[in-house]
């Protein structure tokens, strides 16, 4: 009787042993199931993040330029103002200093000896 019972512990460990081999069967086959699935969705976030990345970054590059276009201009300006400025102060000196002085026609023929 006791044999017997070790016979049925043993058969029913032999049945488990099925059991759990089967089990971890199953759940190997789901989980390669389970992950070609979710590469799929996590493939496609991926590239939906990424594109938005890019396009973030696009912008960014853009706005770069366009906040680095003002600092441009106005440095070109200072230099080229730099560069002008003492020839436009010689030309203006030349200017007011090259003035003809002529007797106004009202005071002509008052007094021919008065110099101006």
């Amino acid at each position: 009787m006791v044999e017997q019972n070790v016979n049925k512990l043993v058969e029913a460990e032999k049945e488990a042993r099925v059991i759990i081999d089967n089990a971890v069967t199953n759940k190997s086959s789901k989980m390669k199931d389970i992950f070609f699935y979710a590469k799929g969705d996590i493939d496609k976030f991926r590239a939906a993040q990424e594109e938005k990345y890019n396009a973030i970054m696009a912008m960014s590059q853009k706005e770069q330029l366009i906040d680095d276009e003002p600092k441009t201009t106005v440095s070109d300006l200072a230099q080229k103002y730099k560069d002008r400025e003492q020839r436009i102060i010689d030309i203006l000196i030349k200017n007011v200093m090259n003035v003809e002085i002529e007797v106004p026609m009202g005071l002509k023929g008052v007094d021919e000896n008065l110099e101006y």
